[in-house]
This record gives structure tokens, C-alpha cells and sequence, in this order.
């Protein structure tokens, strides 16, 4: 009796577990302490398949306050994915596609959750409703060399990073978002035979920063604050004409050639930087402006030997009025972004050179350019000669001008004497 009473306690308790694992047999559960000592977190849920692929027939939940850990693991989702409050999802060479089947599901990353995919990771969804991904207030996500299709759209004051990874169609930031693209490729999104238009839109407040990335358009409203550098961007659109724009777009080192289209609207301005353009260009509203600018590097000596701490100023030689000042590094460099010309819808202006002056500890040099590409200058620093002092109180100076004037009297009355004197 009693080994039968120990054996229906075993089998009640196995029962619990079942029911409160969800695929129990599909999975294996493993708690962890401590695996982010920077993360209030303290439990880890470590998922692991015993087969090729899990399946979940309702939404995919990841509770708030818990971490989850998923590795080499293929996993079809017939609902939603869903990271609660605090939540975080970690995808290691792993994949998760979500099965619409007529439905519309798609991540959602709910406040200060994180979803983090790396080594190869893939999140998918079926069927043209996208974008899947949504990022509410807080929260983040971080790709590194994975894939995301489909779209991503970004709510206020969440975080994208993207770097040696992929991404399918659209991508949204709004409000305070910010993301940081590195090393990675936008592709259109490709549904039946057809190329849907990748776009990637920066509105409201947020800040976007793309280095060494591919990105099909790019489009910008608002206050929004983008900065692109040695990437390619088949187009840029600033404003339109029925959402206002004052953004400012900054895009560094990166080639615009003739399949590259400009349009910019209201009073938004942006800056090509060591960036040739060869495209077209719209400048539709009279407030927008267009600056074409380079580097000016500015190397400062003495004696053939770098100052460091020189004061560096660069003036508009036509009105001498100061651009820019900085101080060298301890090589004796420093670098200044400095406009050509600048575009406007009804004028232009072309800067006609500039004044570089430095000076250290009495010694002083400077030279005068012109910029139409990235330079680089060398400012000598020499000893200048001291002007005459001349100390004259102001009777000294009253007194040499009644002295100048009286002088002047008497030549002209000499030489009015003589004169008449021929006349006679």
C-alpha cells in the first residue's frame, strides 16, 4: 500500500510539472542564477529541441521579468510572439517563423522588453502583413549577423541595433527611438514575384546613425536626426509636402551616384560631406538648404615638428568672419567639416576660400584655401616681428597736429609769396 501511495504521489507531481511547462515534451527547461549580472533578471529559461523543430499552436509568450534562451532551434509559431514587461527572448543560431495562415500576427516587444538574435538567427513571418516586428516604450532589439524579414517599426524611445546582419522591407523609428545600423543590408521585401519597396523612415525625434551599410530609401520627417557614413543609399527623401520636416541629414563619405534621387522639403537641411553627387536633385520648399562640404585637415609645426594644444581658427576670407577653432591632438592634427557651396531653391552660394590661423606661445602662421574636394594643409608657426610701440599721450598728439598744421601755414604763405612775386 504504501509503495502504491509514494508511486501516485510521484505521478501527481510529474502531473504539475507537465502542466505548468508548455511543451514539455518538445522541450527542456534548465534555471540558471546570474547569467546578466547587469540585469535585475535572476532566472533563466534555457530552451533546447529534442526534435528539428518546435511547434506552438497559440502565441509564443515569454513572461515579464524571466530571460529566455533559445539555441540551434527551429521554432513555428501559428500566433503571436509576445515579450511581456521586462521580458528577454536570446535566438542563438536559431529561428522563429510565425504562420499567419490568414490571420495577422507579428512580434510584439512590450515595454522594456528585449528580443536578441546573433549567430545566424532568423525571425519570419508569412503572408504580406508586416511589418512583424513592433517595439513598444523601452524596448530593444539587437541583431548581430542575423536575418530579420519582413519590416520592423519601432514605437517612442526604444532601440534598434543592427550589425553584420539583414533586414527585409520596411524599417520605422518614431519618437525618441534610436538606432544604430552597422555593417548591414536592407532588401526588399518579396512577396510572390514582386519587390515591395524597402524603405527606411526616421520621424518624430528619433536619431538614426548607418555606417557601412546598404539601405534602399531613406526617408526623414519631423525633428529626426540621421548621420550616414561610408554606406549606400539609392535615395533620401526630407519632408514632404504633406508632413512637415525640420531634420537635419548628415551623410559622410559615401558614394551618390546617378541612380541616386534628392528630395528635400520645408525647413530641413542636409549636409554631403565628401560625398560627390551625381544624381538628381529636388529642392522643393524655399527653407530647405543643401550644403556640399569637405574635410580640411590641418596639420600645425614648428620647426618640422608637430605642436600639440595650437589654437586653429578658420575664417571666410571674404568677410573675415570665424567659421570654426578647435586645438591640435598631440600630433598636431585636427580636422574641420567645412561647406563649398550651399543650395536653396531659388539661389546658391559658393564659398570663395578660407583663412586658416594658428598660433602657440607667441608663435602664430596661417594660410589661405580654397576647398572643392578633401584637403590637407600644413600651418607653419614662426616668431612674428613686434610692431613699434609708440606711446603718445593724446596732448602729444593734439600738440603735433597744431605743429602739422601751423607748418602747413607757412609753406603756403611762402609759396603764395613767390608766386605773386613772378606775377609782378
Amino acid at each position: 500500500m504504501g509503495e502504491r501511495k509514494t508511486a501516485f504521489i510521484v505521478f501527481l507531481v510529474l502531473s504539475f510539472l507537465i502542466i505548468s511547462i508548455p511543451h514539455v515534451n518538445l522541450t527542456k527547461a534548465v534555471s540558471k542564477t546570474n547569467v546578466f549580472p547587469d540585469n535585475h533578471l535572476t532566472t533563466v529559461t534555457l530552451i533546447e529541441s529534442a526534435k528539428p523543430k518546435l511547434v506552438y499552436t497559440n502565441d509564443f509568450v515569454i513572461d515579464g521579468n524571466n530571460i529566455s534562451e533559445v539555441k540551434d532551434t527551429d521554432i513555428e509559431v501559428s500566433g503571436n510572439v509576445i515579450l511581456k514587461e521586462n521580458a528577454t527572448l536570446i535566438l542563438e543560431n536559431s529561428n522563429i517563423t510565425i504562420l499567419q495562415n490568414g490571420v495577422k500576427y507579428s512580434y510584439k516587444l512590450l515595454d522594456s522588453s528585449k528580443l536578441i538574435l546573433r549567430e545566424g538567427s532568423h525571425l519570419n513571418i508569412t503572408g504580406f502583413e508586416g511589418p512583424p516586428v513592433y517595439l513598444q516604450d523601452e524596448s530593444t532589439l539587437n541583431v548581430t549577423n542575423s536575418f530579420v524579414g519582413n519590416g520592423i517599426s519601432a514605437g517612442p524611445r526604444s532601440t534598434i541595433y543592427l550589425k553584420d546582419s539583414e533586414w527585409a522591407g520596411f524599417l520605422g523609428a518614431y519618437g525618441q527611438t534610436s538606432v544604430l545600423i552597422q555593417n548591414s543590408t536592407q532588401t526588399y521585401f518579396k512577396a510572390g514575384y514582386v519587390d515591395w519597396t524597402a524603405s527606411l523612415v526616421a520621424a518624430d525625434s528619433a536619431t538614426v546613425q548607418i555606417i557601412e551599410s546598404t539601405i534602399k530609401n531613406l526617408e526623414v520627417y519631423g525633428h529626426a536626426d540621421v548621420q550616414v557614413a561610408d554606406s549606400v543609399i539609392n535615395g533620401l527623401t526630407v519632408g514632404s509636402r504633406t508632413f512637415d520636416s525640420y531634420a537635419t541629414v548628415w551623410i559622410f563619405d559615401s558614394p551618390l551616384g546617378e541612380d541616386f534621387g534628392l528630395s528635400l522639403w520645408h525647413s530641413s537641411t542636409v549636409w554631403l560631406v565628401n560625398s560627390p553627387l551625381t544624381g538628381s536633385i529636388s529642392l522643393e520648399s524655399p527653407d530647405c538648404i543643401l550644403i556640399f562640404g569637405w574635410y580640411l585637415d590641418v596639420h600645425v609645426a614648428s620647426a618640422d615638428q608637430p605642436v600639440e594644444g595650437a589654437e586653429v581658427e578658420v575664417y571666410y576670407s571674404h568677410n573675415g568672419s570665424m567659421v570654426e577653432k578647435g586645438t591640435t591632438d598631440v600630433s598636431g592634427n585636427i580636422q574641420f567639416v567645412l561647406p563649398e557651396k550651399t543650395l536653396s531653391k531659388y539661389e546658391g552660394e559658393k564659398i570663395e576660400g578660407y583663412t586658416v590661423k594658428a598660433s602657440n606661445n607667441g608663435l602664430q602662421g596661417e594660410k589661405q584655401i580654397s576647398l572643392n574636394s578633401s584637403k590637407q594643409i600644413t600651418v607653419n608657426l614662426k616668431e612674428q616681428q613686434p610692431l613699434p610701440n609708440f606711446n603718445i599721450s593724446l596732448l602729444e598728439i593734439i600738440g603735433l597736429l597744431i605743429v602739422s598744421f601751423m607748418a602747413g601755414v607757412a609753406v603756403s604763405a611762402v609759396i603764395f609769396r613767390r608766386t605773386r612775386r613772378k606775377q609782378v
